[in-house]
Formats: C-alpha cells, structure tokens, sequence
C-alpha cells in the first residue's frame, strides 16, 4: 500500500509564523507612546486637583474666619443694664479681647444680660501666634475658662487695626486711655492666608505685595512675604463695634 506524506499543515493549522523582531519592538514603542500620554494626562489631573483642594481649604479657612469672627466682636462692649461691665480689655495688632453681657442665669430672660459677665461665653479672646521660624501660625480663640483654642491655620500675617472716634485713619496700637476711655469704634481685620503646598503652576508668583487696613505693605524688605509658589489671599474687612458707640 502506497502511504501519501503531507508535507505541509497550512490548511489544517494556517500560518503559524510568528512576529518579527521589528514589529515586536514596533509594538511596544506605539505602547509607550500610549502609556506615556495616559500617564501625562493622570498626573496632570492629579495635580490639578491636588491645586484646587489647597485651594479650597484657604478659602475654607478664611470663611470661617469671616463667619465667626465680625459675630462675635459686633456685641464687644454689650451692656444693657448700663452696669459698666462690657468692655475691650485688649486690643494690639495680633489680639483682641473683650467682655460682652449677652446672657442671664435667668431661666425666664436668659438673653437680656444679668449685669455681670461671669459666663464663659462672655469672656472672648482672639490671637494671633506664629512661632519663630515658622512660615505661617495659628489664629486662636479663647473663652473665659478653656484657653485658646485653633480656629484657622495656614495664617501667614494678621493685623488688627483700630477706628476710634477721633481718628478715622485707626492704629495697630491704642493706648490704655484709649481702652478705658471706650475710644474704639471699629475693628479692621486683615489677614493674609496661605495655601498649605506649593502651586503646581510652573514659575508661579503671587502678587508681590499686599495693603492692609492700616496701610502697611507686606511683601517689602521690611516686611517680606517670600516667592516661594504658594499661592496667597489677602482679606481685609471692617467691623463696627455697635455697643461701643453710646
């Protein structure tokens, strides 16, 4: 019997060539290229995001400042029953303190003043502190018992200026006179908030300089704010002191 050789499998198998050298590597390049454009795009995005969250939480810190703050120093000096209790105990351009009789123990009126503030919530004290070597501090904020406690960080600079009822331009620096004499009208707040990282904006500068209430610049040799990528704003707003104007 006659055997028949099937020299070849093609039909039953089809090529089974496989991949030259040059299209391997050719391959892998097209897969590089991809790889490397999605890994831009991510990281790009990353960053970004990264930037808008630094963002937020500044502007976070300065709204609470905003929010707390011209509440709380708006009943500085209450004092309904004319009992010569209410009064600022400290006003320096990075603390500002008073008492305010804004409640009663009276069960009935607990919100008319009782003449006295002995209630911890009567008593309140804000600071400033950035300690030595440090590029940004912490606002505080005080009761009667407790002691300060942080309300903001990332506070690059503070100043509290003062409006009294001769002197429209204010000072950083009122005198006890001026304290017992019940001068102060107005608080001007100004403060300065800086973002926890870097920009991640290539060569990023922020505006060189920043005005306060009072008219000091910071970012002068004096007074140096460094160009170190961070981005930065600046707030500066006026409260009345409506209890101090009787």
């Amino acid at each position: 019997m006659k055997m028949q050789t099937n020299h070849s499998n093609y039909g039953r198998y089809g090529d089974q060539r496989g991949f030259t050298l040059v299209e391997l590597m050719i391959a892998l390049l097209v897969s590089l290229v991809i790889m490397g454009g999605v890994s831009s795009v991510f990281i790009s995005h990353s960053r970004q995001y990264s930037q808008q969250d630094d963002i937020a939480a500044m502007q976070q810190n300065l709204r609470g400042i905003l929010l707390v703050m011209p509440a709380e120093f708006r009943v500085a000096g209450c004092d309904p029953r004319r009992a010569s209790v209410g009064e600022i105990l400290t006003a320096t351009e990075t603390e500002f303190a008073f008492t305010a009789d804004i409640s009663s123990h009276s069960p009935s009126h607990p919100n008319e003043g009782d003449g006295q503030v002995d209630g911890n919530d009567e008593t309140i004290a804000y600071r400033f502190e950035r300690a030595a070597g440090q590029a940004t501090g912490v606002l505080r904020r005080s009761l009667k018992t407790g002691g300060f406690q942080p309300l903001a960080d990332n506070i690059e600079k503070l100043e509290f200026n003062y409006i009294l009822d001769d002197n429209e331009a204010g000072t950083t620096a009122p005198t006890a006179k001026d304290l017992s004499r019940g001068k102060i009208r107005a608080v001007q707040i100004s403060i300065l908030a800086r973002a926890e990282n870097p920009s991640s904006t290539p060569g990023f500068l922020h505006a060189g300089t920043f005005t306060t209430g009072s008219g000091k610049v910071w970012g002068t040799a004096g007074d140096p704010v460094p160009q170190d990528g961070h981005r930065r704003r600046l707030v500066v707003t006026t409260i009345q002191l409506r209890n101090m104007a009787y």
